[in-house]
Formats: structure tokens, sequence, C-alpha cells
């Protein structure tokens, strides 16, 4: 049940990513598959329009999909680790996904079991349904993310621009002020873009968490020694304007981020006091050393 077209709620929209990297290894097909359910199940138990009966056939068919849900996080934690993403870090996300979608599995099948949706298992739900749709929401990017960074074509150089170049419509994207530019003219970077654009959407994220009205400044620079530097604060600043659609966070979202760049041949910092991340580049044999 569900589409793949939004699945990830916009989360990876932001700097110009539609959606979380394809690329063969992990399937994620079923995860996001039950992710456009969980949201489409959200929006019918909010409508006074949608009776019980129909309600109870769509909430059948989540119910379904959580065992191919559960199946797909279990091989993704296989398929990470053996791709050598940190296994520690596979374990953690992938566990606690699982661990959210047998709980779901657990409370649909009630409502399965008795072949009805009363009026108070109804309600119960409209505050379930959207918070695992929540929770996967947050979570799968980061597995996608992973599985990106294991499997990236870190031979081939990304221009630094494309990194800071983003653009999104969403109403509530974060009002990003970046600089630096003419420093990135020219520079190549032995990241992979996809992945890169996510790294820098999750940094936004982390350095404006909690604010009502978010904004932030991003930089980049190139110190003596050859090191690209990608800084992101909290707070206005001057530059080209842009909005980042960041991603929703979740517990393991920095152990992620620092994992997958880290297998990028690359570094995260990041500092809660000062709502400040750092991220350090490496750069093409061509232009120096990273």
């Amino acid at each position: 049940m569900g589409s793949d077209d939004g699945a990830e709620s916009g989360a990876l929209r932001g700097l110009g990513v539609p959606r979380a990297p394809e690329l063969p290894g992990v399937d994620l097909g079923p995860l996001r598959n039950g992710l456009g359910a969980l949201e489409n199940l959200a929006l019918l138990l909010r409508s006074i329009k949608v009776g019980q009966k129909s309600l109870f056939a769509a909430v059948a068919a989540v119910h379904a999909d959580c065992a191919p849900m559960i199946a797909s996080v279990v091989a993704a934690r296989e398929e990470l680790a053996l791709a050598g993403i940190d296994v520690g870090c596979a374990r953690r996300l992938c566990d606690a996904l699982a661990a959210n979608l047998r709980d779901l599995e657990g409370a649909l099948a009630h409502t399965v079991g008795s072949g009805r949706l009363s009026v108070s298992e109804r309600l119960k739900l409209e505050v379930e349904i959207p918070r695992a749709a929540r929770e996967l929401g947050a979570t799968l990017p980061l597995v996608a993310l992973l599985d990106r960074a294991s499997r990236a074509k870190r031979l081939e150089p990304t221009p630094a621009e494309l990194i800071h170049d983003g653009d999104s419509e969403e109403a509530d994207a974060v009002v990003v002020h970046v600089t630096g530019t003419e420093a990135a003219h020219g520079i190549t970077l032995h990241v992979d873009l996809e992945a890169a654009k996510l790294i820098v959407a999750v940094g936004v994220a982390l350095v404006v968490h909690g604010q009502v009205k978010p904004t932030a400044k991003l930089s980049f620079s190139v110190p003596r020694g050859g090191k690209a530097v990608t800084t992101i604060e909290r707070g206005p600043g001057d530059g080209i304007e842009a909005r980042i659609l960041a991603p929703r966070m979740a517990e393991p979202t920095l152990l992620c981020a620092q994992v997958a760049l880290t297998r990028l041949g690359g570094r995260l910092e990041y500092s809660a006091a000062e709502h400040r991340v750092s991220i350090d580049w490496p750069l093409s044999g061509a232009e120096g050393t990273g």
C-alpha cells in the first residue's frame, strides 16, 4: 500500500535531493511504501468524512505492510554491515526502527483481529499512526544515507558549489545564508554528491533544532593545508539566500551523519552548546590533500 512518490515526506528535497538515494544494495522499497501508507492512513483518520469500514480496510492494509517493512530493516542492517558501515551504527539505527515497527504491528493486530475499528481504537490510532509515520520518516533517510555512503562513487570529483547550491519550495524550509561561494569556485571534492547534500541538510537540522523561526548561516572555506571546510551555525547572516528543507531529527541522526561522512573520507563535528557544525571534505588529488 502507498506510493514511492513523497515517501520521504520531503525530508530529502532540501538542497535539491528529491528523495532518498537509490543505489543497488539495501532494498528500501517496502519501507518507502509503508511510510506512504502510514501517512495516507494518518490523513484518513483525521477526516470526518471517512467511515469506519473504509478506515478498517486501510488499517488492515497497513498491518499487512508491517511484516515486509520489518524484514527490510533486518536485511538492511546486515547489508550495511557487509558493505563496511560501522556495525554499531547500523545496529543502533536498524534495531530501533525494527522495534518501533513491531510495536506498530502489535497495536494494529488487535484491531485487525477484532474485525472492526471501534471509536476508542480510532482515537488511539489518531495518535499512534502519525507518531509511527514521524519516526519512520526521520529514520528512513538515515538508512538511505548509510547505504549511499557505503556504495558511493568516490572517484568522481564533485564541484563544491553543487553541494551548497540548494533551493526548496517547502513553506517550512530553513532560510540559510550561504557565503564563501567564491572560495568554492574551482574546488572539487571526493564525495558522493547526493550523500553530501543530505549531510549538509542534516547539519542545518542540528543547528536550528528547536528554533521557532529557524535560520542558519553556511560558509565554505579552504584554509592553508588544503582542507575544505563547511561551517553551519545558527542565526542570520549575509550572503546568498537559500531554502533548505532539513530532515526530521531522530536519536541516531548525528551518529549516522558522522559515520556516513567518515566513510566518504571526511569528518563531521557538532557543538550543541555553540549550535555549530563543522564538516571537513576530502579534496581531489588535483586540488590538494584531505
